[in-house]
């Protein structure tokens, strides 16, 4: 393999990590939105057990009749699928991450390597790979975050 070939299959794995990170992130967007549907399946729940007991004011009536319009028909996540969900998803991301951070180092390391080699068309220096791995960085912890916030929206 030559030292283009090397470069351009490493530039075509940050791609390709780069896509499937969009895609996984998107798809642990969605289970955001199961983990909200879940909380209001659970606060339409203690509104029903505090209806009989008159400590709702009539706005709360109003908000808690749009929240009840708002779940029918929506298909309310199971606890159990939601968290077994919630940390398969967030493994295979970080992973999607991982690799993607592995890829961004191993391209700066050729990128120093083969800078004054005519014969390599480098189109990705390291003043992009250097802040392209710390948003990575930056993303990933953000995630992290994010899971465990989705766990305890579960939990509670």
């Amino acid at each position: 393999m030559t030292k283009q070939e090397e470069y351009d299959t490493l530039s075509e794995s940050l791609d390709f990590f780069e896509m499937k990170v969009k895609m996984s992130e998107d798809e642990f967007d969605l289970l955001l939105r199961e983990c909200q549907i879940y909380n209001y399946k659970i606060l339409a729940d203690k509104i029903d057990d505090l209806e009989g007991e008159g400590v709702l004011t009539e706005d709360d009536e109003e908000k808690a009749e749009k929240l009840k319009a708002y779940l029918k028909g929506v298909d309310i996540p199971n606890k159990e699928d939601l968290i077994v969900a919630v940390n398969i998803t967030y493994r295979g991301l970080k992973g999607l991450y991982l690799k993607q951070l592995k890829t961004i180092a191993e391209l700066k390391k050729f990128t120093e390597a083969e800078k004054f080699n005519s014969e390599v068309k480098i189109t990705l220096h390291n003043e992009f790979l250097d802040p392209f791995q710390e948003v990575t960085e930056q993303i990933m912890d953000a995630r992290r975050r994010m899971k465990n916030k989705m766990l305890e929206m579960i939990e509670k």
